[in-house]
């Protein structure tokens, strides 16, 4: 699938550093960054609706150990790209691919899927690990997706939702141990190299910060 594929109200980021595009097939992660396939699984899919098994089952959003148990047990919710409360490339908040609830559910049942929220039906979420805790991203925060290779945002306030995608983590590929919240996903690409995005994790440089900080991680 393509970006434009799963299009929402977009404009131009004007001052972003940028991923450069890797080669050959989108996959997934499409909306954020143009890569293919994943240590964290996925599959281009058809959208998908909620099941709501996780918060029937008594899933605590707020629970590290629950993330950690969700990611174990199957695929969950991200929002791909970088979220942030204003467009201010060098400073302030950034959340970068948090993980999201869709109506409070952070399951879902098919690794790639894409799925275009009402804003108010998303929370999401970024993790620290030591020590171990889970930290929800203000409401007030979630204004602009910058898509991870920095060529598009989408404003929520304006397209009022916010795009979920479907992502199935795998330890070995993923860098992660039992009972983790993953860092970090790995995407195969079509030289044989992978390439990996932060998760869940949130930054304080702005925009630029955190497109520096997650071409840092394949340097």
């Amino acid at each position: 699938m393509s970006y434009e594929s799963a299009a929402i109200a977009t404009q131009e980021m004007k001052g972003l550093s940028q991923f450069r595009r890797p080669v050959g097939a989108i996959a997934v992660l499409a909306l954020a960054a143009g890569l293919s396939g994943c240590g964290a699984q996925e599959q281009a899919q058809p959208a998908e609706s909620n099941t709501g098994s996780a918060a029937a089952a008594g899933f605590d959003s707020t629970s590290y150990d629950s993330w950690a148990h969700e990611v174990a047990d199957g695929p969950v919710w991200i929002a791909p790209g970088f979220v942030s409360e204003k467009l201010d490339t060098n400073s302030g908040e950034t959340y970068a691919q948090p993980l999201a609830t869709v109506k409070g559910d952070p399951s879902c049942s098919q690794p790639g899927a894409v799925k275009k929220n009402p804003a108010a039906d998303v929370k999401l979420y970024t993790a620290t690990h030591d020590p171990k805790q889970i930290n929800e991203v203000p409401q007030s925060d979630i204004n602009f997706i910058t898509t991870s290779d920095g060529n598009g945002v989408n404003a929520v306030k304006e397209s009022g939702l916010v795009v979920t995608q479907c992502i199935e983590f795998h330890k070995s590929e993923d860098n992660f141990g039992a009972g983790e919240v993953p860092k970090e996903a790995a995407f195969p690409q079509p030289d044989g190299t992978w390439y990996r995005v932060e998760i869940a994790t949130e930054h304080t440089d702005g925009v630029n910060g955190a497109l520096a900080a997650n071409r840092a991680l394949n340097q």
